[in-house]
């Protein structure tokens, strides 16, 4: 058995080898072949390919997602290009270490699963994870216990599939939705960038998932607006607005009282 994971290790590394980055471990943004796009089907088995390599391994992860991988898992959205994540293990002060006991770690898995998606004939990008979201977490130590730990309060599970029963592979969970609502309209808000067609209905899902956990109904504006100080984010300047087109994709006023300001 030793012998046949150190086989299925090596030959996941051989098939597709490529440059390691250094540094903090973070790898460069890549444009992505649309026509590669990951449906739900592809994506989950790409997840469940890397995480059972990981348990050939014997390593254990747990990962946070954030993102259109979410939406896709989750049924709102139809296709995304990668899945945004971040290891539970990452260390806000040592991310050069990260890069290199955790990031290095997984890349034999991110190739495998690559690999065995040629072999089914249903193709997922070469680059189909993006591990950048640390890089807002470097020297923020209690922001990323906070978000580390409502992730893992929330426990919205993603996958498990490829796990061993000794708890080896990858479990992935989701992102805390205010948090993943903050980003989604701080990115929808930004001046002179072009909004994405499905920006608002990812946003609007975010907040009902938020609501759903919350068991509430509606979230009053003013409350909503603090969750961008609590994560670290500049609320844009047209938030108002924002908050009106979730409304309106809604189809119902999951926000209340929104400031004209």
């Amino acid at each position: 058995m030793r012998f046949l994971r150190a086989f299925v290790s090596a030959l996941a590394v051989a098939v597709t080898a490529e440059p390691v980055p250094r540094h903090s471990g973070l790898k460069p943004l890549v444009r992505r072949d649309e026509t590669d796009a990951m449906t739900r089907e592809t994506l989950l088995e790409a997840m469940k390919d890397a995480s059972a390599n990981m348990a050939l391994r014997e390593e254990p992860f747990t990962l946070i997602v954030q993102g259109g991988a979410v939406n896709v898992i989750l049924g709102n959205r139809q296709a995304t290009g990668d899945i945004d994540y971040i290891a539970t293990t990452y260390s806000p002060d040592e991310p050069e270490r990260y890069g290199e006991e955790v990031l290095e770690k997984l890349k034999p898995g991110w190739r495998w699963a690559h690999m065995s998606s040629n072999k089914r004939c249903k193709p997922i990008p070469s680059k189909w994870t993006d591990n950048t979201i640390s890089a807002f977490f470097i020297k923020k130590a209690a922001l990323w216990e906070k978000y580390k730990s409502e992730a893992e309060a929330q426990d919205t599970v993603l996958s498990v599939e490829g796990m061993d029963e000794d708890g080896t592979g990858i479990k992935f969970i989701a992102a805390p939705w205010d948090w993943q609502f903050v980003g989604k309209m701080v990115s929808s808000g930004a001046d002179g960038k072009p909004r994405k067609p499905y920006d608002f209905d990812d946003a609007k899902f975010y907040l009902q998932k938020w609501l759903e956990k919350n068991q509430k109904q509606s979230v009053s504006y003013n409350d909503m607006k603090s969750w961008f100080s609590a994560w670290g984010k500049e609320e844009p300047s047209t938030l108002g607005q924002l908050a009106r087109e979730v409304n309106q994709k809604a189809g119902t006023e999951l926000i209340t009282g929104i400031s004209d300001e």
